[in-house]
């Protein structure tokens, strides 16, 4: 009876296992084939995706590669058609310092060029060759064939006196031929002294003297006529190769600076020397050197005047 038993419950446990075992394998097939189906959808997805993005891509090429053959072709177009080379140009000048017939010259080689490869430095470049003076331009372009141009000039600093010429001084150092010095100008007409050989040269829209130069002069200038108002200067000469400037008093006496050197010191030394002597008629005072006031009377006239001779009679 108990054997019996046994092998009845022993089937049972057999048949359970068994039972189990294909429920199992039921559930392990099912996750499976969801798994199956969920990757073959996923798979779907991602090239589907990638089909999207090539298509997207090469729609990207596609355009830019149109777009950038039909800039090509404007800029082709824009730089070699003839519709838009220049025609005609304007000049206008906002002083009376530049010479427009000069400027026309200058800048006609620019007739018959694409308007799209003119510079605004171009074109000062140009202008500034032959006068160069010119300080700054203002270029409009006005399609399809012109050109609109304001010329502005360096500023006038002083007026020169060079071989009995008359001349504008520029701020940046060019001289301007003027028929005159026009009378109501309150600046000074200083004499340049040069030698020989550059007298004789034409110095109109040249370079004569250094901006650096122009400023000490005007401020010794300004410096003297505020300092002695009881003298009046009756001509003023500047030495170019030894930057000196000489001014002769309407009482006779010259007055001898050196523009490299202290201004406002050599101008309190003649204000000293003046309250000292309690006079200012010398054949010369020399102030050149620092602290140091050289002075020839009229007591030894001659002597002073051949030295002053000797020293400054062009070579």
């Amino acid at each position: 009876m108990g054997v019996k038993f046994f092998n009845f419950f022993k089937s049972k446990k057999k048949k359970f296992q068994e039972q189990t075992k294909q429920e199992k394998n039921r559930l392990y097939l099912r996750k499976k084939e969801k798994k199956s189906i969920y990757g073959k959808q996923r798979l779907a997805k991602q090239k589907q995706l990638h089909i999207n993005f090539d298509f997207r891509k090469k729609g990207l090429i596609s355009i830019s590669l149109f777009g950038f053959i039909a800039a090509s072709i404007w800029i082709v177009f824009l730089f070699k058609a003839e519709y838009f080379t220049v025609k005609q140009i304007t000049l206008h000048s906002t002083d009376s310092l530049t010479d427009i017939n000069v400027a026309y010259n200058s800048i006609d080689s620019f007739r018959n060029t694409n308007i799209f490869r003119i510079t605004t430095q171009n074109v000062l470049q140009r202008l500034q060759t032959y006068q160069p003076n010119i300080e700054s331009i203002s270029l409009e372009k006005q399609l399809p064939d012109s050109l609109d141009i304001i010329i502005e000039s360096s500023p006038i600093m002083m007026y020169a006196i060079f071989n009995d010429k008359f001349y504008a001084v520029s701020q940046n150092g060019v001289a301007i031929k003027q028929k005159e010095i026009p009378s109501e100008t309150n600046m000074n007409s200083i004499e340049i002294m040069q030698d020989k050989k550059t007298s004789a040269l034409n110095i109109n829209y040249t370079y004569i003297l250094e901006t650096e130069s122009i400023l000490k002069i005007t401020s010794l200038l300004r410096n003297f006529q505020d300092n002695l108002i009881d003298f009046t200067s009756e001509r003023i000469q500047y030495y170019t190769k030894e930057s000196e400037l000489h001014i002769h008093l309407e009482n006779k006496t010259l007055l001898i600076f050196d523009t490299n050197g202290d201004i406002a010191e050599q101008v309190k030394k003649l204000l000293v020397f003046y309250k000292e002597t309690q006079k200012l008629k010398h054949i010369y005072v020399d102030l050149r050197i620092s602290n140091k006031v050289f002075h020839c009377d009229y007591t030894t006239e001659y002597q002073c005047r051949q030295n002053l001779k000797k020293l400054y009679t062009k070579k």
